[in-house]
């Protein structure tokens, strides 16, 4: 941890050497790296990132290096638990916290709708794919109504979570295969005959071959 205050693009430098070489990178590897991405990057140009003889980063290069490190794009900038505070702007000190906040949020919570609705979109859609999973494991789940109960709670919030972003003008997250049902009214309530055609749904997909390997949110890797 240092007390220096710095700006983000003095925190990108240093978060760059200090990525790379925990990881045992050399300049030259960690250039290969970015190059497979589409950066085109070479050991001279990480060398001046690296001791911030470049006074500006783009996002693409922001992007791309938080992909190559695996770690999200704002600790590059804003290194929570390793600086107490940044120089946010030119003359504006503020905890590294308070500007890593700051780029999810911003000063106007309402004005982070899309990013709030989304996160609480993928905790509801993992919290509804357990408790589906649960109970189609169950050879009575329509006798188990505390079972059936939680699941249709599960999916009822997932539901509204979906329509409070349409209503906001936004696109939902699009649903994964197991989970298209969610905007199928006729599943609304989980009846003796709508668990069986899930079942059935999920065997098949079991029966089908698995897909390759993927990066960000099932983008594919080169």
């Amino acid at each position: 941890m240092t007390d220096e205050v710095l700006t983000p693009t003095r925190h990108f430098a240093q978060s760059v050497k200090r990525y790379r070489t925990t990881r045992g990178w050399t300049q030259p590897q960690l250039a290969e790296r970015c190059q497979r991405l589409g950066l085109d990057w070479d050991r001279s140009i990480i060398a001046n990132v690296e001791a911030a003889r470049r006074a500006s980063v783009t996002v693409q290069e922001l992007l791309t290096l938080a992909e190559v490190f695996e770690v999200p794009p704002v600790l590059l900038i804003f290194p929570v638990g390793l600086s107490q505070e940044t120089e946010f702007l030119p003359g504006l000190v503020v905890s590294t916290w308070t500007g890593a906040r700051w780029v999810f949020y911003g000063d106007d919570p309402a004005g982070a709708a899309p990013i709030t609705l989304y996160a609480q979109h993928t905790e509801q859609a993992e919290h509804y794919t357990v408790a589906l999973h649960d109970m189609l494991a169950e050879d009575d789940a329509l006798e188990d109504s505390e079972l059936r109960r939680r699941t249709e709670d599960a999916m009822q919030k997932l539901r509204t979570t979906r329509a409070e972003i349409r209503r906001h003008g936004l696109i939902p997250p699009e649903l994964p295969n197991d989970l298209q049902h969610v905007d199928d009214r006729r599943y609304e309530r989980l009846t003796r005959e709508r668990i069986a055609e899930l079942r059935t749904a999920a065997r098949r997909r079991r029966q089908k071959p698995a897909g390759g390997s993927s990066g960000i949110d099932g983008g594919t890797r080169p």
